[in-house]
């Protein structure tokens, strides 16, 4: 029994460091992303909704008893620092059923696959935004587009498209997607 027992843990912390060292390979380095990523203790915005982002850009968690959503990625380099924030709440990351994404650049959605592979969430964005996280970078069409400075993210492969004014759900937890493009061209709320 010890033996198994000792065995079972060794396994979860060579896949917990493969996990790691993959996450830390997409890592993106820019002026501010030192910055923005340092850690943050996470806490109750309000009601079952609490933030789980690091110290300089944002990601929200909904909960429900049903399963939970969470609300953007960040960085590539976020993503070990959400999921921890997720976990010292009390909440598994396994129950994280569905992720939505503000907009696809690298700072909000550069995250989103290791975070998709942790949970076995789906991610849901407007058909533009579905299109860049399946590409793994903006196109020509972002209002922020530089051919000099060209930030990819991990491509997510599953991405299901949905309509302005749909409502997505997850148990009693409801969800309308609303397209707000400008900043980028398939920005949602």
């Amino acid at each position: 029994m010890m033996n198994n027992t000792m065995t079972l843990a060794a396994l979860a912390l060579i896949g917990a460091a493969a996990s790691n060292a993959a996450m830390a390979q997409d890592a993106i380095t820019c002026t501010s992303c030192d910055e923005w990523n340092q850690p943050t203790t996470p806490f109750n915005i309000h009601g079952n909704t609490y933030y789980v982002g690091t110290a300089g850009l944002s990601a929200v968690l909904v909960t429900g008893p049903q399963g939970h959503v969470l609300l953007d990625g960040a960085l590539p380099q976020s993503a070990p620092l959400i999921q921890k924030n997720i976990e010292a709440l009390g909440f598994k990351m396994t129950d994280v059923k569905l992720i939505l994404n503000s907009h696809a650049h690298f700072d909000h959605a550069g995250g989103l696959a290791a975070l998709q592979r942790a949970s076995g969430a789906t991610i849901a964005h407007s058909p533009h935004g579905a299109q860049v996280l399946r590409d793994g970078t903006p196109g020509t069409d972002d209002p922020q587009y530089d051919p000099n400075e060209r930030f990819t993210i991990a491509k997510v492969a599953q991405v299901k498209e949905v309509e302005d004014g749909a409502t997505l759900a997850v148990g009693p937890l409801r969800f309308t997607v609303h397209y707000t493009p400008g900043h980028t061209s398939g920005g949602t709320t």
